[in-house]
């Protein structure tokens, strides 16, 4: 039959119309369940696993039908559902499908609002990308193709609308009342089938064991900030109030420096290293008070790290005024607050929630670094220049006399780690059977730049030990490196990420921390700053911090030192430290101490 014949054939009506919008939507609900399973080592086991739950099913595909059919009554046209329809649904499954396989870390709704940042950083990663959305393409130009047979009309235009009106009234109940709701999504939970290769403690796996489409609108209840139970704030402020805020004596204003290193983690109790890329770090630790942070995050969003350390909060937003940090705490008690980072401003909108957490100053590659010299990282400056710059930063405030508080970020080791080239003179890690060709350059690569960041370490411990102003420096790093797709590099070198333990959730998240002072801080604080720190999550570090320099500092900052005694890790995919333990279920005690920290963590967020 030729297309002519198909077009004028008596059936193609709008019936034909309406039901081909329908399987449109629906077999674009279905490949993006395909997609969302097609990120996992076990793609097969996770999409069977979708077709097992039918309620799960049904609320993947559902909302791309929903599209469709809105689509069709709008436009009148089938092949313009279809097509409006597949660029949306394929568009976010192509994203996610990317976060996932180089960040282990879906696509939520709080993504929405960094998209552009997120699309830049992405450019990095594009290669992973390309097969997939060429796959997306054909597939929407193929249903596209096919819907265009189908010339029905419904016509009447006040009825189409009438009849859109009504499905977006009935899509906004179904959200409320369906994907809204922590009912139903704990009803849809999708682990059994799939605890072989999944791990419950994990946030990440918890939303792909759901699909993408369904777990994605779900996402939206956590966009905002809402107050937590039984918040009230005027007995919140009344309880911070009697705790009291407590100011630094003035004998006791010692400088504080703090570097955050990109994607540094210590893999040398996880493998074998020919050679040794920690050298200064590791003389540094024994000098210092060291520890582990276990982070929220894995090979990527820096800042929650970040953040979380400069807030000591653990609920994370998307800044849009000022808010209750520790960066303003200082810069009340007469320190001057400076940092900077080599990268883009807008990264993470870096320029402008940093002023926001308090920073007078804070420079960016457009505003500083943009000639960062001969030898670059991806353009960036190197971590020799970038301390060498920050080291001059800090001596010239010691010149006006004034308390310094320096906070800043470096950019190199940044993934991804070049798969085919070998950019490194020593081989830190031998080559095994069990190591891929890409996966001996990735690591080596990556140990090649940790190197060079450890002597620019050594080397800034070296400078501010010869200073005579004291001054405190605390480093340390913000999540674990990509290494390769799907992270399977840690997997060739023997190290276990499941999540399935605590050892496992620690080689996933953990980073490391130093807290070393000068011998003239040491003098001025009366303590010498050795011996090994707790585990702790990063919003404790800078308790950590105040605690060895005998700084009680404001209330919020009292609630939570007294909260990281017993609790020492708050992490978001939902489990806890808790008497030396991993665990998802805190003590009565330990619980009711949580709840009553959210508020005032939620009142220090909201009144800075």
């Amino acid at each position: 039959m030729h297309r002519q014949d198909i077009i004028n054939a008596p059936w193609n009506g709008r019936a034909f119309a309406t039901a081909a919008a329908i399987l449109s939507g629906a077999a674009y609900g279905g490949l993006a369940l395909i997609y969302a399973a097609l990120a996992s080592s076990e793609q097969s086991a996770l999409f069977l696993s979708y077709l097992h739950k039918p309620l799960l099913a049904v609320l993947n595909v559902l909302p791309a039908v929903l599209l469709s059919l809105f689509i069709w009554l709008l436009t009148d046209r089938a092949w313009c559902a279809s097509l409006v329809t597949g660029l949306a649904v394929m568009g976010l499954s192509c994203v996610n499908f990317l976060k996932l396989t180089i960040r282990s870390d879906p696509l939520i709704a709080e993504d929405m609002f960094v998209f552009f940042e997120a699309a830049k950083a992405g450019e990095n990663y594009s290669g992973y990308l390309r097969p997939a959305t060429v796959l997306a393409v054909l597939a929407v130009a193929a249903i596209t193709a096919l819907c265009s047979l189908c010339r029905g009309r419904l016509r009447a235009p006040k009825r189409r609308i009438a009849g859109a009106l009504v499905l977006a009234a009935v899509s906004a109940g179904l959200y409320f009342t369906v994907y809204a709701s922590e009912d139903v999504y704990t009803k849809t939970e999708n682990m059994e089938r799939n605890s072989w290769f999944m791990s419950e403690w994990s946030q990440t796996d918890q939303y792909v064991s759901r699909g993408f489409l369904y777990p994605l609108l779900h996402s939206f209840t956590d966009v905002g900030d809402p107050p937590p139970e039984g918040y009230d704030e005027d007995a919140v402020a009344s309880a911070l109030a009697e705790i009291g805020d407590s100011g630094i004596p003035e004998d006791k204003k010692v400088n504080i420096v703090g570097v955050m290193l990109e994607a540094f983690a210590d893999f040398s109790d996880l493998i074998e290293l020919e050679a040794d890329p920690y050298v200064n770090f590791h003389a540094l630790a024994a000098e210092s008070v060291s520890g582990q942070l276990i982070t929220n995050i894995f090979a990527g969003n820096t800042v929650d790290t970040e953040r979380a350390f400069l807030t000591g909060t653990t609920d994370l937003r998307n800044y849009r005024s000022d808010t209750g940090s520790y960066v303003w705490y200082l810069r009340g008690q007469g320190y001057k607050t400076e940092g900077g980072h080599p990268c883009y401003g807008w990264f993470y909108n870096r320029q402008n929630v940093n002023s926001y957490l308090g920073f007078e100053d804070y420079w960016f590659y457009e505003t500083r670094y943009s000639d960062p010299g001969e030898i670059t990282y991806s353009g960036m400056m190197i971590d020799d220049l970038f301390f060498d710059d920050l080291l001059g930063m800090f001596d010239a405030a010691a010149a006006a006399g004034q308390p310094y508080f320096q906070f800043s970020v470096t950019y190199q080791n940044h993934g991804p780690y070049e798969t085919k080239e070998r950019y490194f003179s020593t081989e830190y890690v031998a080559k095994t059977p069990e190591l891929s060709d890409e996966g001996y350059n990735i690591i080596n690569n990556y140990l090649s730049g940790i190197a060079q960041t450890d002597a620019a370490v050594g080397k800034l411990a070296r400078e501010l030990a010869a200073r005579d102003e004291p001054v405190v420096l605390v480093v340390f790093g913000d999540h674990k490196p990509w290494l390769g797709n799907g992270a399977y590099v840690y997997s060739e070198l023997g190290i276990d990420i499941s999540r399935s333990d605590q050892q496992s959730f620690e080689n996933y998240y953990a980073t490391p921390y130093l807290i070393w002072a000068n011998d003239a801080a040491k003098e001025m604080l009366g303590n010498d700053f050795t011996g090994q720190g707790p585990d702790i999550s990063p919003c404790f570090l800078m308790n950590l911090v105040f605690e060895l320099c005998s700084w009680d500092g404001p209330a919020y900052m009292k609630a939570g030192t007294d909260l990281m005694q017993t609790v020492p890790v708050i992490s978001s995919t939902g489990v806890y430290y808790e008497n030396g333990s991993l665990t998802d279920v805190l003590s009565a005690e330990n619980a009711q101490k949580l709840a009553e920290f959210e508020k005032f963590e939620y009142y220090w967020r909201r009144n800075q």
